[in-house]
């Protein structure tokens, strides 16, 4: 989460109408919330925290893109309920380990 979280304080200084949005409760929110801070944006981050099943499709068509950096889980549930919902998506490049 740390390199999407540096990755949109670059982006938002370039584009102001980006806003980020963090689904879900984690053990990293304090640590994202200091690199907005530091970055300056954390006015345009926001964390919803947990949401139900119901409330996800709204999340994801309000949504320009769905974006994920995970390091093991290339096929997430997630990037899949976003690719349902018509969103593009930019997810990292996991290497196979065959």
């Amino acid at each position: 989460m740390d390199v999407i979280a540096q990755a949109f304080v670059q982006a938002a200084h370039q584009r102001p109408e980006l806003h980020l949005f963090l689904l879900g409760n984690g053990s990293q929110e304090n640590m994202l919330r200091s690199i907005f801070l530091a970055g300056g944006v954390i006015e345009r981050v926001h964390f919803p925290g947990q949401v139900t099943q119901a409330d996800l499709p709204r999340y994801y068509r309000a949504a320009d893109l769905y974006v994920s950096a995970s390091h093991s889980d290339g096929t997430s549930i997630s990037l899949l309920e976003a690719m349902a919902c018509g969103r593009p998506a930019l997810i990292s490049d996991i290497p196979r380990h065959w």
